[in-house]
């Protein structure tokens, strides 16, 4: 908000100088001979705010499954109940790409006792939106499923991805396969979600 109020105030300076030509200011505007067209300029000069220069990860999802009755058989591909925010990258200007990359643990219960091994976790058809028009040289990943090692889930290329970009999953295309075997509980996984400040997935 503060860069663009900066933008806001140069361009009005730059409109105002061009409004007050007839009181003594320099008019550079250039007028055709027939005097019924011409030219001028509009300008304005953007400076990176220190307080806020690097490309930040500022929303993550918390995914919630609705209980589900355990019957000795497997279950796959349970949609989620509810997930209560985006993946957010805000990129200040900055022209280096940003990759984000995310892994989960392995789904224990709460006294950390059992784990829920073979359940799976998957994010897929994620939707990608801006506050800018351009959306191109930015990317989603699915990942059927998330594993315990860093996965590439959301990216923009060098040059790109610079404004504000949201990653958004419905909550039938984030979904939770339990294994057969499982014991009653209630189990929990924790998503680590990382943005590497680098493009093509170099740090």
């Amino acid at each position: 908000m503060k860069k663009l109020i900066k933008v806001t105030t140069l361009l009005g300076a730059a409109v105002l100088g061009l409004s007050t030509a007839g009181v003594g200011v320099a008019n550079a505007a250039t007028i055709n001979d027939d005097n019924v067209s011409g030219t001028s300029k509009a300008d304005v000069s953007l400076t990176q705010d220190e307080s806020n220069s690097s490309i930040k990860l500022t929303k993550a999802p918390d995914i919630h499954f609705a209980e589900q009755k355990i019957t000795g058989s497997a279950q796959k591909a349970l949609p989620a109940d509810s997930i209560d925010a985006m993946l957010e990258v805000v990129n200040p200007g900055l022209i280096s790409g940003w990759n984000v990359v995310v892994n989960a643990s392995p789904f224990t219960s709460a006294d950390g006792k059992q784990t829920l091994t073979g359940a799976q976790l998957s994010l897929a058809n994620g939707s990608i939106s801006s506050d800018t028009d351009v959306t191109d040289g930015v990317s989603q990943h699915d990942l059927t499923p998330l594993g315990t090692d860093d996965a590439l889930i959301f990216d923009a290329a060098a040059s790109k991805g610079i404004g504000t970009w949201d990653l958004t999953h419905d909550k039938s295309n984030a979904t939770l396969d339990i294994p057969s075997g499982a014991v009653a509980g209630d189990y929990a996984s924790t998503l680590t979600w990382t943005l590497v400040n680098a493009p093509s997935g170099q740090e």
